[in-house]
């Protein structure tokens, strides 16, 4: 069987840096973009088996959520965010997203087991 791949969508490099070493150790296949128009980039060109996405307004990914907003690719995406507004997080569940993990609490277990279930459904 073939590596998993993951994209990880972040404009903090020590956050996309750690979830990059966590899930390679795992044996994922990890590519990190720091803006929207690069991952749209590889979006458009490579498929992958989960994405990791920061999806908060002030971060300036929030256009990549209309580039994801088919349901077949929603369901594989792990929003991963600092942002604690409920009405938000309601908005990412509603749109398809696979899971929601806060950043401030979230363990490398958390996205490890998240990313490794996103996964098993492609």
């Amino acid at each position: 069987m073939l590596p998993r791949s993951v994209l990880i969508v972040d404009d903090n490099p020590d956050f996309s840096g750690v979830a990059a070493s966590i899930l390679r150790e795992e044996g994922y296949v990890v590519d990190e973009c720091s803006d929207a128009d690069a991952a749209a980039v590889r979006l458009k060109i490579t498929s992958y088996d989960a994405i990791v996405l920061e999806p908060s307004p002030s971060a300036g990914f929030s256009s990549l959520l209309k580039l994801l907003s088919d349901p077949k690719i929603m369901s594989h995406v792990v929003a991963a965010t600092t942002e604690d507004d409920p009405d938000f997080i309601g908005h990412l569940n509603a749109a398809g997203v696979f899971c929601v993990l806060r950043k401030p609490m979230m363990t490398p277990q958390k996205l490890s087991a998240s990313v490794k279930a996103c996964c098993a459904g492609r």
